[in-house]
């Protein structure tokens, strides 16, 4: 019975106002820039970390690469369901033109999320290949090349995000529709 009520509750025509206030706030395009801008710096930091401080051992590194590739996993899924976000806190606009900008916003998000999906994916699949014992795949000789390349790929996804955050705060809406509207979904 509780189940049956929460599911109506979730569908239901009116959210409480504090919930699809803040559900407003983390979709609004100003606000993943923001967010992306917060993960650069701490990649950023995470990557000079593991480039300047030799001291640091395979375990060390293998657990910030997979920490961080888990970040962006859950940022990239996130990024990924924005329109289902909004539809599911009744925040779809009702004037064309903001319907028009929002779409471009969630397909803008769902390109880039998936990028950021796929990235952290593969630079964690290259840390776990490296902390799998040798008998199971052998990366001997070649953690570092492996690590080094996990790392990289946090790196293009930094490169990535801040991309995404320019596009977000300063394109014209107009261009932003124009860029997606071919690819829309919605």
């Amino acid at each position: 019975m509780g189940i049956v009520k929460l599911g109506k509750w979730c569908l239901a025509d009116s959210v409480p106002i504090v919930v699809r206030n803040l559900s407003a706030l983390f979709v609004h395009p100003r606000f993943i820039a923001f967010l992306n801008l917060l993960l650069v710096l701490n990649l950023s930091h995470a990557v000079l970390e593991l480039a300047l401080v030799p001291s640091l051992s395979h375990h060390e590194t293998v657990d910030i690469i997979e920490g961080l590739g888990i970040i962006m996993i859950a940022w990239g899924v996130a990024l990924e369901e924005r329109y289902k976000i909004r539809e599911i806190f009744h925040l779809l606009p009702k004037k064309r033109s903001e319907i028009s900008y929002q779409n471009a916003v969630d397909e803008n998000c769902h390109c880039f999320g998936l990028g950021f999906l796929l990235l952290g994916l593969f630079a964690e699949v290259g840390a776990e290949c490296v902390s799998i014992p040798d008998r199971i795949i052998n990366t001997s000789g070649l953690d570092d090349a492996v690590l080094f390349a996990s790392g990289m790929l946090l790196v293009v996804c930094s490169i990535t995000m801040l991309t995404q955050s320019i596009m977000l705060l300063f394109a014209k809406r107009d261009w932003l529709i124009r860029r997606y509207q071919k690819t829309s979904q919605h």
